[in-house]
């Protein structure tokens, strides 16, 4: 006689048999499995398939093509209140950073954004080439975006690093520095 065990008999058999070769893992491998043993038990508890999760996925990547952006690409929204705040899509979606950690936003502000409310706002990938605009200086200076510096992480959320050059001196202009 075969007896069925219950989903939270199994989910618990899962993290028993992860368990070990969870505590040896680097936090990223971490996180990862985790995420693959918290979706394997919300199919034992929820009754979601592969497929389903799968539809969740590429629903996801579309509004993240429809945005002009990438997954797990960072950028910031212009016009919203908190603005200096850095968001991403996930397969989660929509989340923002503050105090340390990626949270999940309302679904109204992903909304707004699909309805062009508001608009997204490039952030410098860690060594990007960028330019940098300084009041006392005539032209914008050229230079790599490091993301841990504190003064690139201030002017740009001072509107002061543009992708180009051009851009660069249209927003001197703008301000009448030039």
């Amino acid at each position: 006689m075969c007896v069925e065990e219950s989903s939270k008999e199994r989910a618990i058999r899962i993290l028993i048999k992860h368990s070990k070769e969870l505590k040896s893992m680097t936090e990223l491998e971490f996180n990862k499995k985790s995420n693959e043993i918290r979706h394997g038990v919300m199919v034992l508890e929820y009754g979601e398939t592969k497929e389903d999760k799968m539809s969740k996925i590429n629903k996801m990547e579309d509004v993240a093509k429809i945005l002009g952006k990438e997954l797990e690409e960072k950028f910031m929204i212009k016009d919203k209140p908190y603005s200096a705040l850095e968001y991403k899509l996930t397969y989660d979606g929509l989340k923002y950073y503050k105090n340390c950690s990626w949270r999940l936003c309302e679904l109204a502000t992903l909304r707004e954004l699909l309805v062009g409310k508001f608009k997204i706002e490039w952030i410098p990938k860690d060594e990007e080439k960028v330019w940098i605009i300084y009041p006392e200086v005539i032209k914008p200076v050229n230079a790599m975006f490091n993301e841990n510096s504190s003064h690139h992480t201030l002017m740009l959320k001072r509107g002061l690093i543009t992708k180009t050059e051009e851009e660069a001196i249209e927003k001197m202009k703008e301000m009448g520095w030039l």
